[in-house]
């Protein structure tokens, strides 16, 4: 059965894993993603099904692929204990999960397709690109879904292919410089105020990425403890305070299975960049 794990932040700090992925995406359990409140949503002259398919890893595949990625590191090391014991607690798998988050933010595309058509769409924290298909289905010009994780960009592009939209993907840190952040005019992000580094990244990423007279779409469970202080922190940090405004908040009700339960309230919200 397929696995529900979540959205990649790239937060912590991990070993130098070996290149490639780990998970072949192709041979990965398929899942249909219900976007539409009601029957179909259309999209200029096109009319959509009311859900994406999306390849989804199992959780057992995750953990035997990632202990055995630790194990070849920490065979080759000096110290086979301390470097096992670290690679497998540094392992990231929250990219792997359909986040409620991220099924809001692509039902909102979708829904409003004028939010994306005929612009350049950038998301962070992918994960299996969800949001980023919805924008591609929405008319956007150019896509790029982007995550810390191999893994992450390695599934959004299958899942691209399996939907039949263009999406181009790319390796990215949040720690990116200035100068080799890519340009957008829309910046997607589902569950990115995670954790108390957050506001500090991201802040210059929307700064350096969101073209003037863009938007950042940023979809987050309003019941997650430290949201708003994360939120908050973001919105009044230098980078944001003086260039963006908040231009609409709206709450979406996601029922979807997880570990973490199977209903939630997301906060999305707009920030337009002004200058």
């Amino acid at each position: 059965m397929a696995a529900l794990l979540s959205l990649a932040l790239g937060l912590t700090a991990r070993p130098n894993w070996p290149t490639g992925i780990a998970v072949d995406p192709s041979v990965a359990p398929v899942r249909s993603v219900l976007l539409g409140a009601q029957g179909s949503a259309i999209v200029g002259a096109r009319e959509l099904d009311s859900s994406l398919l999306m390849h989804v890893p199992e959780e057992d595949r995750i953990m035997e692929a990632y202990v055995a990625r630790a194990h070849a590191m920490a065979s080759a090391s000096d110290d086979y204990d301390a470097v096992m014991e670290k690679a497998v607690a540094a392992q990231n798998s929250y990219w792997a999960q359909l986040w409620p988050s991220s099924v809001a933010l692509a039902r909102l595309l979708l829904a409003k397709p004028a939010l994306v058509a005929g612009r350049e769409v950038l998301e962070l924290g992918c994960g299996l690109g969800l949001a980023s298909c919805a924008a591609a289905l929405g008319g956007a010009t150019a896509v790029v879904a982007t995550d810390r994780e191999p893994d992450a960009v390695a599934f959004a592009a299958q899942n691209a292919e399996a939907n039949d939209v263009a999406v181009s993907t790319r390796v990215l840190e949040w720690s990116v410089e200035p100068e080799e952040a890519p340009a957008c005019d829309v910046l997607l992000g589902s569950d990115v105020l995670y954790g108390p580094e957050a506001p500090a990244l991201l802040a210059p990423l929307l700064r350096d990425c969101v073209r003037p007279g863009g938007v950042a779409l940023l979809a987050d469970p309003r019941d997650r403890p430290y949201r708003a202080a994360y939120l908050e922190e973001l919105l009044e940090r230098d980078e944001v305070a003086g260039s963006f405004e908040v231009a609409s908040r709206v709450r979406e009700d996601v029922r979807l299975a997880t570990k973490q339960g199977d209903e939630f309230c997301v906060e999305l919200l707009e920030l337009r960049r002004i200058r």
